[in-house]
């Protein structure tokens, strides 16, 4: 099944945060029930593709991030002598 991550929910602007494979960006949505039956149903793929569910706990309500990793980039080895 194919997924729009992008249309699955109403998402925030991307905001840039720091990752170990340097700058990314995350989004934030409020789940809904749809969500979270494609959730139930399709759990890892929706990880795999950068989906994460967390408990705001200020508000004690889920919310759902949208990470998107910078690329994997191979090594430059033209500078490499």
């Amino acid at each position: 099944m194919d997924i729009r991550i992008d249309k699955l929910l109403r998402w925030s602007q991307p905001v840039d945060v720091e990752t170990s494979r340097g700058v990314g960006s995350s989004r934030m949505a409020n789940p809904t029930s749809d969500f979270w039956g494609l959730w139930r149903a399709h759990k890892r793929q929706l990880k795999a593709n950068g989906i994460r569910v967390v408990r705001n706990p200020h508000t004690n309500r889920y919310q759902v991030y949208w990470d998107e990793q910078p690329p994997v980039l191979a090594p430059d080895w033209t500078d490499a002598a």
